[in-house]
C-alpha cells in the first residue's frame, strides 16, 4: 500500500491534536450560537409560511398546501436543531466543569 500511496502521490494522514480547553469551550460556544441563529431563521421562515397560508387558503388551496408542508419540514428543522442545542449546552457545562477544576483528559470525548 505504501508503494500506490507513493506512487500516485497520496498524502500521508495527519493525526489531529486533541483540543485544548479553551478551544473546546469556544468552539462549543460558536456551534451553539450558530444553532440559536438557524433556529431564529427557522422561526421566520414558519411564520411567513404561516402567512401563506392564511393568504390563499380560499384563494388557492394548491398554493396553500404548499406552504403547508414547507412550514411542517420547518417544524421538524426546528425540533432536530433543538435536540442539538441541548446536547451542546450540556457538552459545555460539562467542558466548564472540567475547566474549572483542572481534569480534562488528553483526549477529549467532547466533539461539538
Amino acid at each position: 500500500m505504501n508503494f500506490l500511496r507513493k506512487f500516485f502521490g497520496g498524502k500521508k494522514k495527519e493525526k489531529k491534536k486533541p483540543l485544548s480547553e479553551l478551544d473546546l469551550l469556544q468552539k462549543c460556544r460558536s456551534t451553539e450560537q450558530f444553532l440559536i441563529a438557524r433556529r431564529e431563521i427557522l422561526d421566520k421562515n414558519i411564520k411567513k409560511e404561516l402567512a401563506t397560508i392564511k393568504a390563499n387558503i380560499k384563494i388557492n388551496r394548491p398554493v396553500a398546501l404548499n406552504a403547508l408542508k414547507r412550514k411542517k419540514s420547518y417544524e421538524n428543522q426546528l425540533s432536530q436543531i433543538d435536540e442539538i442545542l441541548l446536547t451542546v449546552i450540556r457538552q459545555n457545562m460539562l467542558a466548564l466543569t472540567y475547566v474549572t477544576t483542572n481534569t480534562i483528559p488528553v483526549k477529549s470525548t467532547l466533539d461539538c
